[in-house]
């Protein structure tokens, strides 16, 4: 402390200082000034007393008002009580005098805001001064207070300042909390050996300065101030670790005090934590809410865990929209609570991701809003004071999107993927949260699909990423080294998809639970995985992350096969319910149970809430005993069908010509039962047929019936090569239920294009419907196939090198309107890529057509009359003119059997199959002359492979039909050993017996008897004779193809019963199953992917051609990679596996004319470029690992 002045005890004795007073002119003078100044300053004057008659001498100078009266350095023990009259003083000073008490003159100045006290012997302050309620600061400086401060403050609304520094204090009154306005408080230099809780409640305090007392810790409520700016506490015992955070800064220690007040508050009301049920493994509680205010039940939210306090953000409420309520519960309390929070909070939204840094960040990125707009803004909330944040991004900023990941790992910002406007994302972004500047990572290796809705876990510089979803549901497993960023894929077994589920690492297992499935449904099971050591993933190159899912002889710990082991949640599955983690502990929000008691939120009566909490050690949950796996119902057409049969809501959904029978479907069903009996009854050496067999509502059809003739908008499915590209890719095949038996059912081909899914028969009456309606002559063949063929087994053929083809452009045409348009018409399709689906035929074709027509008529006739009593005569009746239109069309000249050439023809190794020549199988016969057919030959439609009718490897055949006939084969072989000698005249009747007889059945005269097939006539045809279409009534159908011809269609028939066929968009640039097809060769797998759509490979891959070493696929020998729409042009890239080398080969159009890159890894690379592309005519390129680089022809 400083040196005081003598104390007034001393003064006037032997050996004190001599006090000479000041002259009447020095204060004179001084008061002068005030007149002008209004204040009177009477320091460093020496003084002991005021003048006597001081009002009187003020008022004779002229002093009116005095507002501050200066007393600093004299040696005043008292002031007269004249000065009373001054009651207007609002600055009264002190300082450095010999009072032992304060003035009573003081407490008269009722205006008095100012009261400087300091350096003087005040040994107690007497609490008259609480009346002084105008007063801001006071100084008690340098006085000789003792024990507890004095309570002065109670009547003080506008006190700011209290300096009481330099004491013997020893406390300080709880009741400081009274001082509301305070905003410095100095208590330095005193003996206080703690401070009061109830200084936090000072919500105005920016300065407090305890230095050099003897304090080992402060109050944690001081850490709740927001407006402290300076806290100064040193030479203070402090314990760590308060003393190590106060050292290194203000904030850190302020931190370290909310902290401490959370802790210490946590502790107060752990006492009050609602009792716990056990439930299993769970403690199962009510949670309490502040204001009866828990959260609702919602989607598309956060649920994040920040130290002790699980905070959830957001979401979408049902029948309300998106929130921006932000919750919080702590696991010590239970207590849900809408945390105050300053500044600007996110806007409403759902689907955004959330990540908490470890310390006291909250980041939220992203998402939906409120108006359905897609965002990509970042926001923080500082958990120190409860503030939201939106910092000042710099860099390249990301597409908005909703549905990414998010991890924060200090001050590394990792967010992946997303759902954009147009496309879902695999990119990674990071931010550097020190700079606020976007990073884009460009990654290499196995990169995984493109992405929304994945759990992401880094652990240990490792990026772990799982499942989620685009059209597809994800099942699948990445890791990444945050070192090389260089991704591999985990081979993993055992997990079902699933997407926005929880993800956690501990103890070396990877832990996720939760999520949605493919149906949508919320899921509450639990899985584990043991984590493979990582210690190689860094140095893996990025050419053997590639091929590490195709190369079973890489060793790495990643690729080896992981198994997931379920565990017993015990928990029931419930509509909504959030998990997180905290240390080890499983949290689970849910709501009560239905026959529990509701809690209701005002507002949200018909919402559930979160009311219940479960929590439990992960580590104690056992693996899940599963039941023994019984035998899953195969996906069999029997059991789709059935399936279908039980779901009356789906049943109904069908056409009603699927459900019921028309009179016309019941006279031609009888009609063939009763050929079909005496057909039986005359070849007994036949097997039995099913010709009409149970469509997908189990109503009986005749085969004839189940063929729709329908042209579908896609230019490619004008050809017959185009439909074998497209069809046995989109439809997955399956073998028949029983290889030696009819199918039992069989379905219309639009519900065979809705399953994606079908056997040979189903196959074929598809293929058949698309041929005929854009103008072929096609038929289904039923008959016997070896195996290889019934199970399009194609292990034992050479691929066909010629089928690799980038996506024709026809496709492209499509598409450019926009796969989501499912109504496109060739109208929309841009002219460049117009395909004449009518084709215009000159003068001279249409004569030559009708001369041909001519002649087949003249003959028919003449055929005609030659078997029958009475002769047909073109325009005497009408019914014998439509008899003969009919048949002109169905007339057909003996098939001459050219030899087909094909280029790759297939050799069947044989097998020794106990079942062969006895499989059932079908395919397609395609007749020449329409459509300028050259040739007649035999098409597999599983396969879209062709075959020569005398090279085909078909054993024998059964009986072939069309839309409007079935032909029962007369050219039966016992040893079916082939049917390359078979006819194809399907107009000898003694070669092909058809059903529906085609020269009697618009016969009106019965003595007409035209009966070939079975000699004479039974009593049932008669009646059917009978029933035979008079002029008027007409009950055949006439339609008009696209080329104008007559394709008539026999009386029983009448309309179809199937609409016409339809391929939407969206399913047509799929192209096959999942948009993803592998088919198994001699030594080779092919594997195609969709071209278009949301089913598209995000890299570009639409085709992969694989070769193995061996026969059983896992020696690989190369890899042909073939791509599409990228931005740099790659088109191809082939992967030599023996030599660690991997060729790319580019378009034109590259940036730097690259045309082929050649890369031995570690070796060389070698560029060829397209010389018209560059300026300098620069062709080759070498680079080699030592000795710099070799230039081809140009300039350098």
């Amino acid at each position: 402390m400083s040196n005081k002045p003598p104390s007034p005890a001393l003064a006037g004795r032997p050996g004190s200082p001599q006090l000479k007073k000041p002259s009447m002119e020095k204060i004179k003078a001084r008061m002068v000034e005030c007149r002008r100044s209004f204040k009177l300053n009477f320091s460093n004057m020496n003084m002991w007393e005021i003048p006597l008659k001081f009002v009187h001498m003020a008022k004779h100078i002229g002093i009116t008002l005095i507002n501050e009266i200066n007393l600093t350095k004299n040696h005043f023990q008292v002031l007269p009580l004249d000065m009373a009259e001054t009651k207007h003083m609002r600055v009264l000073i002190l300082k450095n005098n010999r009072f032992a008490e304060i003035p009573r003159i003081a407490f008269t100045f009722n205006k008095l805001q100012v009261l400087d006290a300091s350096d003087n012997f005040i040994k107690d302050i007497d609490m008259t001064l609480s009346s002084l309620s105008n007063i801001k600061e006071i100084d008690f400086t340098n006085n000789l207070l003792v024990g507890s401060l004095p309570c002065f403050w109670s009547n003080m609304p506008f006190l700011i300042s209290i300096n009481v520094s330099k004491n013997k204090l020893t406390a300080i009154p709880a009741s400081i909390e009274l001082a509301k306005s305070l905003m410095k408080l100095n208590v330095s230099e005193n003996d206080l050996t703690s401070l009061p809780a109830s200084l936090g409640k000072l919500s105005e305090l920016v300065e407090l300065d305890v230095h050099m007392n003897r304090m080992t810790a402060l109050p944690s409520t001081l850490g709740h101030l927001k407006n402290m700016q300076s806290l100064e506490c040193m030479d203070n015992p402090l314990t760590e670790p308060g003393l190590q955070l106060y050292l290194q800064g203000f904030f850190s220690y302020m931190g370290y005090l909310r902290t401490q007040f959370q802790e210490e508050q946590l502790e107060s009301k752990a006492i009050e934590r609602p009792g716990a049920q056990s439930v299993g493994s769970y403690k199962r509680y009510y949670t309490k809410s502040e204001l009866n205010n828990w959260p609702v039940a919602r989607t598309g939210h956060s649920v994040t865990q920040a130290l002790n306090v699980t905070y959830m953000f957001g979401g979408f409420i049902n029948k309300y929209g998106r929130v921006d309520e932000l919750y919080g519960i702590n696991y010590l309390t239970l207590i849900w609570g809408r945390p105050v929070t300053n500044g600007d909070p996110p806007s409403c939204r759902d689907g955004h991701a959330a990540a908490f840094d470890g310390t006291h960040r909250l980041f939220f990125f992203g998402g939906r809003s409120e108006e359905q707009k897609l965002l990509n803004d970042f926001y923080y909330l500082d958990l120190r004071c409860m503030s939201w944040v939106k910092p000042l991004l710099e860099g390249a900023s990301l597409h908005a999107r909703e549905g990414a990941s998010m991890v924060a790992v200090g001050d590394k910002i990792m967010i992946f993927g997303g759902r954009g406007a147009k496309q879902r994302f695999n990119d990674l972004h990071i931010l550097d949260a020190k700079t606020w500047t976007w990073n884009p990572q460009t990654t290499r290796g196995s990169r995984p699909n493109p992405r929304q809705n994945a759990a992401m876990v880094v652990k240990d510089n490792i990026l772990y990423i799982h499942g989620g979803r685009s059209d597809l549901i994800f099942d699948d497993m990445y890791v990444m080294s945050t070192v090389n960023f260089i991704w591999i894929k985990v081979n993993q077994t055992g997990l079902e998809p699933r997407y926005g589920h929880t993800a956690k690492i501990m103890n070396n297992k990877f832990y996720i639970v939760g999520g949605m499935s493919k149906s949508g449904a919320a899921k509450t099971s639990m899985f584990f995985m043991g984590l493979p050591p990582v210690d190689n993933l860094e140095e893996i190159t990025s050419q053997q992350a590639m091929l590490l899912p195709l190369v079973e002889r890489m060793q790495l710990a990643y690729h080896e096969t992981h198994s997931w082991i379920e565990i017993d949640t015990e928990l029931s599955p419930k509509p909504a319910s959030s998990f997180c983690f905290h240390k080890d502990l499983l949290l689970v929000l849910q709501n009560r149970d239905d026959s529990e008691e509701q809690v209701t939120v005002e507002g949200f009566a018909d919402s559930a809430v979160w009311d219940v909490y479960l929590e439990t050690d992960a580590a104690t949950l056992k693996p899940k005993v599963l039941p023994p796996k019984k035998s899953k119902p195969p996906d069999t057409k029997s059991s789709r069908v059935a399936e279908l049969l039980a779901d009356e809501t789906k049943l109904r959904g069908l056409p009603r010509s699927y459900q019921f029978l028309t009179d016309a479907d019941i006279r031609l069903q009888d009609h063939v039962q009763k050929w079909q009996k005496r057909f039986e009854q005359l070849y007994r050496d036949r097997r039995a047929w099913r010709i009409v067999i149970q469509n997908e509502a189990g109503i009986p059809k005749f085969l004839s019936s189940v063929i729709r003739p329908s042209q579908l908008k896609y230019p490619e499915f004008f050809y017959w090569e185009g439909l074998c590209d497209f069809l046995p890719g989109f439809l997955k095949y399956e073998p028949l239920e029983n290889p030696l038996d009819f199918p039992k059912y069989l379905p219309s081909p639009s519900t065979i294009l809705q399953w994606a899914k079908a056997d040979s028969f189903d196959f074929a009456t598809v293929m058949v419907s698309l041929l005929l309606g854009v103008g072929y002559n096609a038929m289904c063949v039923c008959g016997y196939a070896p195996i290889d063929i019934t199970t399009c087994n194609e292990k034992n053929t050479k691929f066909d090198i010629s089928k690799l083809a980038p996506p024709p452009k026809k496709i492209e045409a499509i598409t450019k309107l926009g796969h989501h348009d499912k109504h496109v018409s060739l109208a929309d399709v841009p002219k460049k890529y117009d395909i004449i689906v009518q084709p215009i035929f000159n003068a001279m074709y249409l004569e030559k057509k009708r001369m041909e027509q001519n002649l087949l008529r003249q003959k028919f006739v003449a055929d005609f009359n030659d078997t029958n009593l009475e002769p047909l005569i073109d325009g005497q009746t009408d019914n014998g003119d439509l008899l003969i239109s009919f048949l002109e069309k169905n007339a057909y000249l003996p098939i001459k059997e050219n030899e087909i050439n094909e280029t790759n023809p297939v050799v069947h190794a044989p097998l020794l199959d106990p079942l062969d020549t006895q499989r059932l199988h079908c395919w397609i016969i395609i007749f020449k002359g329409d459509r300028e057919m050259a040739d007649t030959f035999y098409l597999e439609p599983t396969t879209g492979r062709k075959y020569a009718l005398d090279k085909s490897p078909y054993q024998g055949v059964e009986f072939a039909w069309n839309h409007t006939n079935l032909w029962a084969n007369m050219q039966i072989s016992s040893t079916r050993k082939g049917i390359g000698d078979i006819s194809w005249d399907l107009k000898n009747i003694n070669l092909w017996e058809p059903v529906l007889d085609e020269a009697t059945q618009y016969v009106e005269d019965p003595a007409i008897d035209p009966t070939i097939a079975f000699g004479k006539k039974s009593e049932e045809e008669h009646e059917i004779e009978q029933s035979t279409p008079s002029k008027k009534t007409k009950d055949f159908i006439i339609k008009k193809n696209i080329y104008g011809d007559i394709a008539s269609y026999h009386w029983f028939h009448g309309v179809s019963w199937i609409p016409k066929l339809e391929i939407p968009v969206d399913n047509y640039v799929k192209r096959c199953p999942k948009g993803c097809k592998k088919t198994l060769y001699d030594h080779c797998a092919h594997i195609m992917f969709a071209f278009y759509g949301n089913y598209m490979r995000w890299d570009g891959l639409i085709e992969r051609l694989v070769y193995y070493e061996d026969h059983n696929y896992k020696d690989l020998i190369e890899c042909h990679d073939f791509y599409e729409r990228r931005k740099d042009m790659l088109k191809k890239r082939v992967y030599f596996i023996k030599q660690m080398k991997v060729m790319e080969v580019f378009g034109p159009g590259t940036t730097s004319g690259i045309k082929i890159i050649n890369i031995i890894e570690g070796t060389s690379r070698s560029f060829e470029y397209y010389p018209q592309a560059r300026i300098d005519g620069l062709q080759t390129r070498e680079e080699m690992s030592v000795g710099g680089r070799k230039d081809g022809e140009g300039d350098i």
